[in-house]
This record gives C-alpha cells, sequence and structure tokens, in this order.
C-alpha cells in the first residue's frame, strides 16, 4: 500500500502564504536559503494539510509557487511529485508548479528534467493530470527510459517484488546507456537495491518507490548515478531495533555487544544523539536483525551497502533520513572494524558515539525511510 497520507501526518498544518480566490487555491513557499530541502518539503505538506482540511479541493486548481535557486537532490523532486499526485488524488482538477528562481545551470536541474512532472508541464507550469497519472501508473510495471529508471514495487509480503526489482534494476544498469560502470559496482548496486526493498516488504506494510538516474558530468568526463528509494509507513527504520533495546532482548552471543554499546552510550546522550539515533546507527551493524526467522546473514545489507558500494566510489553524498533523523556517510567515517561502523573519527561503534557532522534531527517528520545517494565515478 501506498500511503501518501503518511507523508503529512506529523506535520502541523499551517495556512501562511494561502490565497484563495472563487476556484483558485494558490500557495507560496518562502525559503531562508538558496536551497529547496526538507525544510520546503515540511512547509509545502503543512499548507496541502490545511487546503484539504478547511477546503473542498476537489475540481479545483491548485498553484503552488516555491522560492530557491538550488534543488536539493532527487529526494526532494520524488516528494515534489509525490505532494502533486496527493493532490490529484484528494480531487484536485489542475495543478500548477512554479520554480520561478530555480537556476537551470544547477546541479540537479538535469536530474529535475529526468521527473514525472517535468515530462508532464507544459510552458506555463501547469501539470497534464492524464499524463502524469498516467505516467505514475506506468512505475508499478517499471517505467524505464534511456536516462532513468522509475519503479513502484507493491508490497506482496514474500520476496518475489523484491527479486523484479533487482532483475529490473541490473537490466537498466547493464544497458548500453549505463556503459562506465563495472561489473563490481553493479552487482554492489543491485544488492543493495535487493537487501533494502526485501528489509521493507518484510517489516512494512508499505509499498516502495525506487528512482535511478544516471548522468553524465563534465561532458562525459564522470558518470553520476543518482538513487533514491522511499517507503511510507509508521514503521520507522529503527524502531523495532529500539524496542529490543528497551525491553533488553538484544542479550545473545551474536547481538549482545548492542547492549554493551548501550551503556558505553548512554551518558551522552541529549537532544540530537538520543535512543532513536542510537537505533538508527545500530541498524547498521553487521548480525543486528529484527527478523524473527533471520538466517546467517541477516543484519549484513547495511554493512555491505558501506564495504562494497561507497568505500570503491570517486565521490558520493549519501544518507538515509527516518523519522526526524538524518544518518550521513562521510568518508572519513564508515571504516567496518569486525562488521561495525561506528561513524566516528575512532572507528569505534562500542565505545563512541558518532560525529556531529554525521547525524542531524530535522523540522520534517519523514513517516518511513528514505535511502538517497549521488554516486560519482
Amino acid at each position: 500500500m501506498l500511503d501518501l497520507n503518511l507523508l503529512m501526518e506529523k506535520v502541523v498544518e499551517n495556512d501562511e502564504g494561502i490565497i484563495k480566490n472563487k476556484n483558485i487555491i494558490s500557495m507560496s513557499i518562502s525559503n531562508e536559503t538558496i536551497y529547496i530541502d526538507a525544510s520546503v518539503i515540511n512547509n509545502l505538506f503543512a499548507k496541502i494539510k490545511f487546503i484539504i482540511k478547511t477546503c473542498n479541493i476537489n475540481r479545483r486548481i491548485v498553484k503552488i509557487k516555491i522560492h530557491g535557486s538550488q534543488l536539493g537532490d532527487d529526494a526532494v523532486i520524488l516528494y515534489l511529485e509525490l505532494a502533486v499526485k496527493l493532490l490529484f488524488d484528494k480531487g484536485a482538477r489542475d495543478v500548477y508548479l512554479f520554480l520561478p528562481e530555480v537556476l537551470k545551470s544547477s546541479a540537479f536541474w538535469s536530474i529535475f528534467e529526468m521527473s514525472i512532472l517535468y515530462e508532464s508541464m507544459n510552458k506555463n507550469m501547469l501539470i497534464n493530470k492524464s499524463l502524469f497519472l498516467s505516467k505514475f501508473d506506468q512505475m508499478k510495471r517499471g517505467y524505464r527510459t534511456k536516462e532513468y529508471i522509475k519503479i513502484w514495487a507493491e508490497n506482496d509480503g514474500n520476496n518475489e517484488t523484491a527479486s523484479r526489482v533487482t532483475s529490473d534494476t541490473y537490466d537498466y544498469l547493464t544497458s548500453t546507456n549505463c556503459h562506465g560502470f563495472s561489473e563490481n559496482f553493479i552487482d554492489a548496486t543491485v544488492n543493495i537495491v535487493g537487501e533494502i526493498v526485501d528489509n521493507t516488504m518484510c517489516h512494512t506494510n508499505s509499498d516502495f518507490l525506487l528512482v535511478i538516474k544516471k548522468c553524465d558530468i563534465r561532458k562525459g568526463e564522470k558518470i553520476a548515478l543518482s538513487i533514491t528509494m522511499a517507503n511510507f509507513d509508521n514503521e520507522l527504520l529503527y524502531e523495532k531495533i529500539r524496542k529490543k533495546i528497551e525491553s533488553n532482548s538484544f542479550n545473545n552471543a551474536r547481538n549482545g555487544f548492542v547492549m554493551e554499546a548501550f551503556n558505553n552510550h548512554k551518558d551522552e546522550f541529549d537532544n540530537v544523539y538520543d535512543l532513536d539515533f542510537f537505533s538508527f546507527i545500530t541498524a547498521f551493524q553487521k548480525g543486528v536483525t529484527t527478523r524473527v526467522n533471520s538466517k546467517k546473514d541477516s543484519g549484513m545489507g547495511l554493512t555491505r551497502f558501506i564495504k562494497s558500494l561507497l568505500v570503491p566510489t570517486e565521490y558520493y553524498s549519501c544518507y538515509v533520513y527516518s523519522g526526524e533523523n538524518i544518518l550521513f556517510f562521510n568518508r572519513e567515517n564508515i571504516e567496518i572494524k569486525d562488521g561495525m561502523i561506528g561513524f566516528n573519527e575512532e572507528n569505534d561503534y562500542l565505545n563512541c558515539i558518532p560525529n556531529k557532522d554525521n547525524i542531524q534531527k530535522l523540522c520534517y517528520f519523514n513517516c518511513g525511510t528514505l535511502y538517497n545517494l549521488i554516486l560519482v565515478l
């Protein structure tokens, strides 16, 4: 199930900048920085929540103006698409999306041009409803062009979906357009995508969205791969782990180290690094799993992600965002020792808390988990 109402569940509705004029509802999203990022998404959803709650938007026109010159990343673009999808689902007749200050020379404009939004817009910034919804629906079968692949994986409760998604990902990455990726890089990417989709199917009731885009940089001197993966559910990435910590259930020979680390970290907890965040980084440690019938290799997928995909990449910008917590992967702090990642200079999960540069709490509460990876080769 893809419950888009979860996008706004933890958002406080806000009517600032909303103008209602007959059958037209206009909203302006102000911005304190040049970046269209999570704070802008939070502001957008707060206004959408207000108009859905207080107005009958059925058959009405919604005009959205967002200020900022730089699109944050492809995750922002995906959430903008989901906002438009939600408005159409609630009955909006037309939706306009104005980005008056965005620089078409910016790094992410070419990624925006690969979006369903851009492909469905006319020169007046009106989104063609039937075209947009048709393209969105095609994602259930795997919507693929020369430049990108988009998949809406419906949760079937078993591994058939994960298997199909990994096959589609492999086919795309080995296509002619993706020349330049090594066999090891492709295998690592496919394995990570499969592991994350499988985790989603096993631990949540949520469907899964996957967007992979390849673009050339500096006239083909470098290749960038943007991978965005998202699910929407009240079950956060770290929630079951937190519950096991609270009940002292990590107490066997295999993963008793979790409680040892917790006892070493808890005195350092503050308003950013807390039990939720400790549970979050614990999800990336080898052997940590909440599956009832875990296999020998359960809990290794995210560790593999770091070891096989990030380490050999020339440059990357990667994070995982669940709840209000966002975990950044910085090259200096992802060395694996005995299957553990400390996210700190000491490379010590057991005894040292993560660096503050790697962790942050954001204003937007993400119901579910978002993975955003930008890899440059």
